[in-house]
């Protein structure tokens, strides 16, 4: 899903904050299941505005 770069940049960012190495293979995995996470978290927040943006009916 993400190219070898990403993930070793992604494996930089997790050792700066939150002081632990880890190798390439759970940089992949920790970094794709934020992605998945952001993009869940980003749809949910577009469907909301959405939704308060919507007319509301008179009754």
């Amino acid at each position: 899903m993400l190219p070898d770069k990403a993930i070793s940049e992604f494996q930089k960012l997790y050792q700066q904050e939150v002081g632990e190495n880890i190798d390439f293979n759970t940089a992949k995995l920790k970094s794709e299941n934020f992605i998945r996470l952001f993009s869940l978290i980003t749809k949910n927040d577009n469907e909301n505005k959405n939704k308060r943006l919507s007319p509301i009916s008179p009754q």
